[in-house]
């Protein structure tokens, strides 16, 4: 990791990834707290400030004790994985939060192919994780497809680069489905 400096010009962010580490001890927060609170987050186009670093890592202890919580009393990977859908069928996190990544990472983990239905709509994996995660589980991709529909398929982007990738017929049938769907409207 790159090493931000404070102002006195010491380097700050390992001791900010020790308190990110230890998540669990609410002096961790209450210290990443105090240092975001510091001063201005963002430097121009030179990045994050040290403050802004805290800043980041205060949002991603926050999403692991949130996480943490949802998944108390939760053991079976069946129970963790129907705890997100309920997450997201009623109070969605925004996209782009660490939250967001952190629950669609751990449906990735708990759920394998059967989180398909969170993963493919989702933004919290660059395209080359969505691209991995629908090879490994092509059958349960092409599967989602056909069940959302063209519309629904077609928009999410990513998901449907991925679904390329995979050189399946099943993908093509799909596909020219979708498109006599489209000209049939017209």
């Amino acid at each position: 990791m790159t090493a931000a400096k404070d102002r006195s010009g010491y380097v700050a962010i390992p001791a900010m990834d020790v308190l990110l580490e230890h998540w669990e001890d609410p002096r961790s927060e209450q210290t990443l707290d105090e240092v975001a609170q510091g001063g201005p987050h963002w430097r121009g186009e030179l990045g994050l400030t040290v403050w802004g670093e805290a800043a980041a890592r205060l949002e991603k202890v926050r999403a692991k004790k949130q996480v943490y919580a949802l998944f108390e009393g939760k053991t079976s990977a069946k129970e963790k994985l129907e705890t997100i859908r309920q997450v997201y069928a009623t109070n969605p996190p925004k996209h782009g939060t660490q939250l967001h990544s952190l629950l669609i990472q751990t449906a990735i983990e708990v759920g394998g192919g059967e989180a398909m239905d969170l993963v493919a709509p989702s933004s919290a994996l660059p395209a080359g994780g969505i691209v991995a995660y629908v090879k490994k589980y092509p059958k349960e991709a092409i599967a989602f497809a056909q069940k959302s529909g063209c519309d629904q398929t077609l928009s999410y982007y990513a998901f449907l680069d991925a679904l390329l990738t995979t050189n399946d017929p099943a993908v093509a049938g799909l596909l020219e489905n979708c498109l006599k769907q489209a000209n049939d409207r017209r």
